[in-house]
């Protein structure tokens, strides 16, 4: 996460100390407090839940500007309304790139992808490109994008399925939970979305003739007959 100084106007000053005020009058210390002892990296944290950061978000402009200067100040709750706040359609992939390699925890992959690279022009690019890095963070929101995107209905043609499913099968050992975690999620959203499919990826992991992949198939199975 960057703390890099921009400039800002008098208006977004404005705006800035308003939010602070905002969020210190909304602030659960209780929640900041356990955030910290599990770890947490930001500089601050207010607390606030989600709810109440989406409908404080309603009161803020969407503008790009102002979304960049809520992101640098490593105050979890501004980070999160950076992200609601910044315009999908004026998010440069650049930025995206800068983001994606910054991430040290899973709140801000799970908002990120949530509520603004999920509606990215290059989405699902992005997504197909990331689960093939080697950088764990960026796997992780790369899969967990996939899952986002399967729930807004992006359809997937045989070769990005094939790819998904390949790269699952290689890191669904790993020793990271919160890969495997993310792998599950994004084979999950595969099967919900479409039922033959989901026929296919189950199929997959059935005939990869391991009791992990056994596992995984099972798991997926279960989803199937949810739908």
């Amino acid at each position: 996460m960057t703390n890099q100084y921009l400039p800002c106007t008098p208006q977004q000053e404005i705006l800035l100390r308003k939010m602070k005020q905002e969020l210190h009058l909304t602030m659960n210390g209780v929640t900041s407090e356990s955030m910290k002892a599990k770890g947490a990296d930001y500089r601050l944290i207010y607390g606030v839940s989600y709810p109440q950061l989406k409908s404080m978000a309603l009161r803020y402009p969407k503008e790009a500007s102002f979304a960049r200067l809520l992101w640098n100040s490593n105050i979890r709750e501004m980070m999160i309304l950076a992200t609601m706040l910044w315009p999908s359609d004026s998010f440069p992939e650049e930025t995206a790139e800068e983001w994606v390699r910054s991430f040290k925890q899973l709140e801000l992959v799970e908002q990120v992808c949530l509520n603004l690279f999920s509606s990215l022009p290059y989405a699902s690019r992005k997504a197909l490109e990331w689960i093939g890095e080697p950088e764990l963070f960026v796997r992780i929101t790369g899969f967990t994008l996939i899952y986002r995107l399967c729930l807004k209905g992006t359809v997937w043609n045989e070769q990005q399925l094939e790819y998904i499913i390949k790269q699952s099968e290689t890191s669904i050992n790993s020793s990271s939970s919160l890969l495997v975690n993310a792998i599950l999620l994004a084979l999950r959203g595969l099967v919900r979305q479409d039922r033959e499919q989901g026929e296919r990826v189950v199929r997959f992991f059935l005939n990869a003739g391991n009791e992990r992949m056994n596992e995984v198939a099972e798991q997926l199975k279960y989803e199937q007959e949810l739908l």
